[in-house]
């Protein structure tokens, strides 16, 4: 899913949580995430793949995602600060 449609998203289950009056949302603890034993594992597979280390001072990582759908390969880049 494109991080463009996130903010509409989170902005559509805010309204539905507060028209069912659910309860709040607990904070979403990003490195939590991050360390977890799945993403772990895909990104150890990742760095299995990868030539060269970035330098430890890099700023920024890209990532290209190759898509085939239909015969059609489509690549996404997203580009984010570590």
């Amino acid at each position: 899913m494109s991080p463009r449609f996130l903010p509409v998203i989170a902005k559509a289950a805010r309204k539905l949580n507060n028209e069912q009056d659910g309860p709040a949302p607990e904070h979403f603890d990003a490195a939590g995430a991050m360390q977890s034993p799945p993403r772990g594992k895909l990104l150890d597979a990742i760095g299995e793949l990868l030539l060269d280390r970035a330098p430890a001072n890099t700023e920024f990582v890209a990532v290209t995602k190759r898509l085939l759908f239909m015969r059609n390969i489509r690549s996404l880049s997203e580009i984010g600060r570590r």
